[in-house]
């Protein structure tokens, strides 16, 4: 093969305060160590990276918490990234470990997944990688279906509903963030799989209030802006005459507030997006209403996808048949360029993005392998 000198990767050069730019994820060209440099044995693989996620998670794993779920990024490290790629050459070690489960028959072409990180090439034993597969049949090369509906966006959409929310056909559901990649999936989980009697959104601005039910097939969706926690409350009460069931919350905040003050069952608490730039929790930012959880015998539960990584097959399997039946929209929003890094990630705090943000990695200005 032809050795590629040079790559682009983005690296994590300063731990962020407030909204990540340039200083905090810097752009960087690099040498490719290809074969790997005293590989530990087994089978690794160069991969070609050809998009990446961006995910509000991400802002978290910046953040120097040890005792955060997963370990953050360390400085000088390329960011952590889901990606999707195509195998360009694979080196079998002469040092051999374990067996044929930990050296996957993968070949040159194959189409994989798995946290390639933000870079144009990224080197890997196989085992960390996998074949994209069970793509819908009516989207049979759609390879970034495996970032969006078929990844960690849909897996944390069904998982979280599914697995921690358990909705049954006569619940009133209702999501913060309801036009966002993740929020957007369980209003159309919750309306057209499970057919729950009520389903509320909560998004920002008449235009994806609109889209929320038009679309996704929610009943009603409550723009969010310029309402206070009171004002929030009492749309939500409005709407929920009967209380809410079940709150998806990817917000945290005020928002969060407002709708403990009308649970029944459970707040699945997938994210707190409102707080994440924030260099310091004000009161405001912490839950005031949790005696509402004691006074309903409700709970609140932090859900984190990773736990359910061995279902995952089961997630996609459904979620693909779903797609092909047409319960559930295919919405991603590309741009390009690994070096509009920062500017994707803080798109997703101001709510710029159309569906699930994906960066399309240019590899023009690099010599092909």
């Amino acid at each position: 093969m032809t050795f590629l000198s040079k790559q682009e990767r983005i690296v994590l050069a300063e731990r962020p305060h407030g909204l990540v730019d340039n200083q905090t994820l810097r752009r960087e060209v690099c040498a490719v160590s290809w074969p790997p440099v005293a590989p530990r044995g087994g089978v690794y693989v160069l991969v070609r990276v050809e998009y990446v996620g961006v995910e509000p998670a991400m802002r978290g794993w910046m953040s120097p918490d040890m005792n955060s779920y997963i370990p953050p990024v360390q400085l000088g490290s390329v960011m952590r990234a889901h990606g999707v790629g195509r195998v360009v050459d694979v080196c079998k070690s002469s040092v051999a470990v374990g067996g044929d489960d930990e050296c996957p028959s993968l070949q040159v072409g194959d189409v994989v997944e798995g946290m390639l990180g933000m870079q144009a090439y990224a080197v890997l034993p196989a085992g960390k990688v996998s074949l994209v597969r069970q793509l819908p049949k009516s989207m049979p090369d759609r390879s970034t279906l495996a970032l969006s509906v078929l990844g960690i966006t849909g897996s944390t959409a069904y998982f979280g509903l599914f697995g921690v929310g358990k909705p049954v056909s006569t619940d009133t559901v209702l999501v913060s963030a309801a036009a966002g990649a993740v929020g957007g999936t369980v209003c159309e989980l919750a309306a057209k799989v499970v057919g729950c009697k009520r389903v509320i959104g909560i998004a920002g601005g008449k235009t994806k209030c609109e889209m929320v039910v038009r679309e996704l097939g929610a009943s009603a969706c409550i723009d969010y802006k310029g309402l206070s926690e009171r004002q929030l409350h009492e749309a939500i009460k409005q709407y929920c005459p009967d209380g809410v069931d079940i709150f998806f919350d990817n917000v945290g905040g005020i928002t969060l507030n407002a709708a403990l003050r009308s649970l029944n069952r459970v707040a699945v608490i997938c994210g707190a997006i409102s707080t994440y730039n924030n260099t310091k929790m004000e009161p405001k930012d912490a839950p005031s209403q949790y005696m509402m959880l004691l006074k309903r015998r409700a709970r609140m539960e932090g859900f984190v996808v990773f736990d359910f990584e061995s279902e995952y097959e089961r997630a996609r399997r459904d979620l693909s048949a779903w797609i092909d039946q047409g319960l559930i929209h295919v919405r991603e929003h590309t741009i390009h360029g690994l070096d509009r890094a920062p500017e994707a990630l803080n798109m997703l705090f101001s709510g710029a993005n159309q569906g699930k943000l994906i960066i399309k990695v240019n590899h023009d200005q690099f010599a092909r392998l």
